[in-house]
């Protein structure tokens, strides 16, 4: 119980505070904020500590082909945005749900397949994006926040989290690993950054933030060696130093290419 309201509380604030910041800076810098590893972090140290380290590098094995799943959701998104966000938020999430299902039913078994499932949904979908699409860049705007959409922001990502640790205790490595990377900071920012900002910015977004689900694709590779060899702890610090390494090259690519 200790590790479910520890996971809630530090999954709420880390969403929270992300997200602000990401609205306020543009559609390069704030999609790639959004994507740095945030809620699988407390999911897979909280899975290690209860579940053992092992158990962590199983679910690992799983989270790319998911972010593929994630990335085919924010693609969903986008494409359906201009027919109101109802119908994107519905076609999005039920698209995600068929694919986390396809992906829980059929596991992929080793590392490399997992990743050749998420490089082939990343590459179609940037590209699907870019020639029917083809949002450019955007700046950011200043938003003024209620404290009932802050509130909003941390009980459902906070509630994912604490969710993903149940599931994983219950369900096994496969089931833990879907709902760590559950697009509950895609979800909730992509509704709030249209109903604020409308469609084009949404779609900008969108096409960042595929890109930048790399992030937690690295952190998902790093974690599957770091954690089985130096415990859940000090493997997820060095987990976080490896990603965020990573995360910086990420960083320079699409900030320089990514128009």
């Amino acid at each position: 119980m200790l590790n479910i309201i520890l996971s809630f509380i530090m999954a709420s604030v880390w969403v929270s505070a992300s997200t602000v910041l990401s609205e306020r800076l543009g559609t390069k810098v704030g999609g790639f904020i959004i994507t740095l590893p945030s809620t699988i972090i407390v999911a897979f140290l909280f899975m290690g500590i209860a579940e053992g380290e092992h158990f962590v590098a199983d679910a690992a094995v799983v989270v790319p082909a998911q972010m593929g799943a994630n990335a085919v959701f924010l693609a969903v998104f986008v494409s359906l945005s201009n027919r109101g966000l109802r119908t994107a938020v519905t076609g999005a999430l039920a698209t995600w749900f068929v694919l986390a299902f396809t992906v829980l039913t059929f596991p992929p078994g080793f590392m490399p397949l997992s990743l050749i499932i998420f490089s082939s949904a990343v590459i179609i979908t940037s590209i699907w994006l870019r020639q029917r699409y083809n949002y450019k860049p955007l700046l950011g705007k200043r938003i003024e926040y209620t404290a009932v959409e802050i509130a909003f922001r941390g009980f459902f990502a906070g509630g994912i989290i604490a969710a993903a640790v149940v599931a994983a205790s219950l369900g096994g490595p496969a089931l833990g690993a879907v709902f760590s990377v559950f697009p509950a900071i895609f979800t909730s920012t992509m509704i709030i950054i249209y109903l604020r900002q409308g469609n084009e910015f949404t779609g900008a977004l969108g096409r960042t933030m595929i890109l930048g689900s790399t992030n937690v694709v690295a952190y998902a590779v790093a974690a599957s060696i770091l954690f089985p060899e130096y415990g859940s702890l000090n493997g997820t610090l060095l987990t976080i130093a490896a990603s965020n390494t990573w995360s910086a090259g990420a960083y320079i690519t699409i900030r320089k290419f990514h128009n």
